[in-house]
């Protein structure tokens, strides 16, 4: 289990730039993106750096292709 409210180990999404978790359901992640990195358009990946048009589309990037969420 995790420290953040007993939410077992790979049921969450970390925001490594904040420093929290929360459970891992993609429109939490992406409402998190949207309302704490409202400018966040670039993938934040050293090895990626693709840019998006929206925040939500970048947001939905990483779940896809950087966290394997379908």
């Amino acid at each position: 289990m995790c420290d953040s409210g007993g939410i077992p180990d790979g049921e969450y999404y970390g925001c490594s730039i904040c420093d929290i978790e929360f459970r891992r359901t993609p429109f939490t992640f992406i409402d998190h993106v949207v309302d704490f990195h409202p400018s966040m358009d670039v993938c934040p990946y050293d090895s990626c750096q693709m840019r998006f048009p929206t925040v939500t589309q970048m947001a939905q990037h990483v779940l896809i292709d950087h966290y394997g969420y379908l």
